[in-house]
């Protein structure tokens, strides 16, 4: 129709955000968050997009400074935080890159600014410290997850059964190689 214009709204920011963090665009991504910040159009899902971003983009520390400066208050007591997505995924993020002390420290953050981990959350620990040969503290960390009233998913074990077959392997591969 003639005269007709598009109106964007927060949708349609969020869109496009999640677009320029699949091709890992950080930095049209973050301008993207500022104009939705001027136009109030910034929600949870937009700080969790913008960490997403920076976390496909190996900006760690972005992303800790995004859930900082952005981490939501918790509204209703019976619903999962609104920013646990984006703390999973960070400390996903610094698990896979090898840096399991610093994904840690950020679970920890997580309960300091109280942020439930969900299954997600200690399946992404589970795996990073199945992959670092920490299957003492994996076995703790499941443990720790069930007293939480979590119940461990296929996820879950999953990490655990990739730990421990890793840990087969090496060995295996020690003993044949002598």
């Amino acid at each position: 129709a003639s005269g007709s214009s598009v109106v964007s709204n927060r949708r349609s920011y969020n869109t496009m955000m999640k677009g320029f963090a699949v091709q890992c665009d950080l930095e049209n991504a973050k301008s993207l968050f500022s104009e939705m910040q001027r136009l109030r159009h910034c929600d949870s899902i937009s700080v969790n997009t913008l960490v997403h971003a920076a976390v496909k983009a190996d900006d760690f520390v972005f992303a800790e400074e995004i859930l900082s400066l952005h981490t939501s208050k918790r509204k209703e007591q019976h619903k999962q935080h609104p920013n646990v997505e984006a703390y999973s995924e960070l400390l996903d993020g610094y698990a896979k890159a090898g840096q399991l002390d610093r994904a840690l420290q950020i679970f920890h953050v997580m309960q300091e600014r109280q942020v439930e981990a969900n299954e997600i959350t200690f399946a992404c620990l589970l795996r990073g410290m199945s992959a670092a040969m920490k299957l003492d503290s994996a076995r703790k960390m499941l443990e720790y997850m069930e007293s939480t009233g979590l119940r461990p998913t296929v996820k879950s074990y999953n990490a655990l059964i990739y730990g421990l077959v890793s840990e087969k392997s090496v060995k295996l591969f020690g003993e044949c190689a002598t």
